[in-house]
């Protein structure tokens, strides 16, 4: 792992998390600020508002700008609507649900689990327990792989801390999906969003299940983007 951060450098052993410095190459700018920017990281093509396509190594992402979108990439294919409801299709399996609290999801193991949604929860699993997930980050820091976490739930309280690699920790912490905060911290520096009322375009909590879509979190030396399914 190499970590750049100022002119220091400094080389790590284990894996290989990266953090970055100079995202954008070249960049095309017009008016009220759209344009197409050309990178390390890929393509980006933005109207200004938010909405846009970008294309790299993680694969592709198109969104409105109001958090609905498709992401393609190494873990499968991601929608969403930006209000909640969203289907998801990857190696750990298929989730669906419409953003209320109803929804299924099939996991690889073909385990399946549904909920209506009429208690407004994604379940009532409570306690403190060790989980299984998978974590990958583009941006400023880039890894990928599976994890074991701890989850502290209370239906849809909860509290999901990942250790990854080389030190770094990944916080997800929610009171409901639409308030959530999620946390990568490291030796390079920390990055977080912190939502308020619009963290279900991001976050999906169904029963035995929290999910991250296209969070992108922002910090030390620009964003860190973050895709994860934990069994919590």
């Amino acid at each position: 792992m190499t970590v750049r951060k100022g002119t220091i450098i400094m080389t790590l052993h284990r894996l290989p998390l990266l953090a970055g410095t100079a995202l954008l190459a070249l960049g095309l700018t017009a008016c009220g600020g759209a344009g197409v920017s050309f990178g390390d990281e890929g393509v980006t093509v933005s109207d200004g508002s938010g909405a846009g396509v970008s294309v790299g190594s993680g694969g592709t992402t198109v969104t409105d700008g109001s958090g609905a979108g498709v992401t393609v990439g190494p873990d499968g294919v991601q929608a969403t609507d930006g209000a909640g409801a969203g289907v998801s299709v990857g190696s750990d399996g298929v989730q669906a649900t419409d953003g209320s609290g109803a929804g299924v999801s099939v996991g690889s193991d073909g385990g399946v689990q549904a909920t209506d949604g009429s208690d407004g929860s994604g379940g009532s699993r409570q306690g403190t327990f060790g989980v299984t997930g998978r974590v990958t980050l583009g941006g400023e820091v880039t890894w990928s792989g599976p994890v074991t976490a701890t989850c502290d739930v209370n239906s849809d309280q909860r509290t999901v801390v990942a250790e990854l690699p080389d030190g770094y920790v990944l916080t997800v912490d929610t009171n409901g999906a639409p308030q959530s905060t999620i946390t990568l911290d490291g030796t390079a520096g920390t990055w977080e969003a912190d939502f308020n009322g619009d963290g279900g375009s991001v976050v999906t909590l169904t029963p035995g299940r929290t999910v991250l879509r296209g969070a992108r979190l922002a910090g030390d030396g620009g964003t860190v983007s973050v895709e994860a399914t934990f069994t919590c």
